[in-house]
């Protein structure tokens, strides 16, 4: 793909289908005097503005139309840029879009709009591949995160660690400048020190990038729990559905269920399990039973929370929600289910989260607070990197691994100038996230994947 900055384009940018209004969109040095060949006489602002024009269309037809105009750098692309909102007709749309190609445009390629802000310095990589996050998320968190990364959150974390690896490489080839006048610009303890915070930093935001590569997906919920402790009326309450199979009957679940639910704008998929159960007295159990438990355990040892269930009309399941899950290093809420068919207080029942009753109600509400609460502070691990491409991660693990080798060459004593070629690299890869270096090849991948328009 090849950009040419130079030109005039023009695009849609209004989403297709059915509209009272849409919006044509032109940046370029040209279009000020493109959008003045198609329209009744106006006068051309100096400064930015929006002017209601009268488009000139075929056979003496004209529209009605608002131009927003930017006739200097101040533009999201620091080029003269116009955007005419006018009526939703496509067919219209398509017409203006006609003439203005007859006047000094053309139609822009995929993405090209963000890509000259790129050029322009008014964004940087990870904040053009936030636009796409923008554009592409489904709910209000999705939206929140990739925000947050529009503003800066994941650039300006870098770009703090790359000055300060200049700075030591700036350091270290002045002492390769002047090695012969025994002059020490930083000492080998200060220089090890500096990396291995630059490297702990620089593993602890690739940690995050790694953790959230998921979250343009689902959360995963699991409900465990004994047989018969109520996983399936909880799953059906909460999804306000009956999705799972409720008996009482023991073992009803043997394959899990999932649903697709929201939760206070978080998307989630709930995962209905067949309850833990221990291998019978004779030591042989069943292929069916066998393989129920093993899908229990996967689905569980994916899960972003665990909703470890305790039936409390039965006291002899009182197992707590580690010891049901077995997976500790994941979240886990322990419900109290059946409440309606107990008679002790609430407040006597110790080592549950929430109690809950799925034939009275009881409790749902809390629960469904609880989650949202646990699954907040799920997202605030590395909040601001969520729209993250593979690109941005693989550059920094290339980073991390380079700091960590200059690291050891410096523990070791083989000679600056390899800390310094080391380093080189290591900015090399983090110039490649933030995009003072770049390629064709990396500029295709990032804006390849905007529609036209954008």
């Amino acid at each position: 793909m090849v950009y040419v900055d130079d030109d005039t384009i023009c695009a849609i940018a209004s989403a297709p289908g059915i509209a009272a209004r849409g919006i044509i969109r032109l940046s370029g040095p040209e279009s000020l005097s493109s959008l003045a060949a198609i329209c009744r006489p106006f006068e051309i602002p100096s400064q930015s503005c929006v002017v209601s024009i009268e488009i000139a269309l075929e056979g003496n037809r004209s529209i009605q139309a608002d131009a927003y105009i930017w006739p200097s750098t101040r533009s999201y692309t620091k080029q003269p840029s116009v955007e005419i909102h006018m009526n939703g007709s496509r067919p219209l749309l398509d017409d203006v879009l006609g003439r203005l190609c007859e006047h000094n445009a053309r139609i822009a390629q995929s993405g090209e709009f963000t890509m000259r802000a790129f050029l322009a310095g008014r964004i940087d990589l990870p904040q053009a591949e936030a636009v796409l996050g923008v554009i592409d998320a489904d709910n209000d968190k999705q939206l929140k995160n990739a925000l947050s990364q529009l503003a800066g959150g994941l650039s300006s974390t870098l770009n703090v660690l790359r000055d300060e690896l200049i700075h030591l490489l700036a350091h270290l080839e002045a002492g390769l400048d002047f090695v012969e006048e025994d002059i020490e610009f930083i000492s080998s303890d200060e220089l090890q020190n500096r990396l291995n915070g630059i490297a702990r930093q620089l593993s602890e935001t690739l940690g995050q990038m790694q953790s959230r590569t998921t979250q343009t997906e689902a959360y995963q919920i699991v409900l465990t729990g004994l047989p018969n402790a109520g996983k399936s009326s909880l799953m059906n309450a909460i999804a306000g559905d009956d999705i799972a199979i409720v008996s009482e009957e023991a073992g009803t679940t043997r394959d899990y269920i999932k649903k697709a639910v929201n939760i206070a704008g978080f998307p989630c998929e709930l995962v209905d399990t067949a309850g833990v159960e221990s291998i019978p007295a004779d030591g042989t159990p069943s292929v069916v039973r066998n393989s129920a438990q093993l899908h229990t355990a996967k689905q569980t040892s994916g899960a972003h929370l665990i909703l470890a269930c305790r039936d409390l009309s039965s006291m002899d399941s009182g197992l707590s929600a580690l010891d049901v899950s077995d997976t500790p290093c994941i979240p886990s809420i322990s419900v109290g289910t059946k409440s309606d068919l107990v008679t002790t207080p609430s407040e006597t029942i110790v080592g549950i989260d929430v109690i809950t009753s799925s034939v009275s109600g009881e409790g749902n509400e809390a629960l469904l607070a609880l989650v949202a609460e646990r699954l907040e502070e799920y997202s605030h691990q590395g909040e601001f990197l969520f729209s993250t491409s593979s690109r941005c991660r693989d550059c920094l693990a290339q980073a991390v691994e380079s700091i960590e080798q200059a690291l050891s060459v410096a523990q070791n004593n083989l000679g600056e100038e390899l800390v310094a070629a080391d380093l080189r690299l290591a900015l090399d890869q983090l110039g490649q996230i933030i995009g003072v270096v770049y390629t064709d090849d990396i500029l295709d991948q990032i804006f390849g994947q905007f529609c036209i328009g954008k």
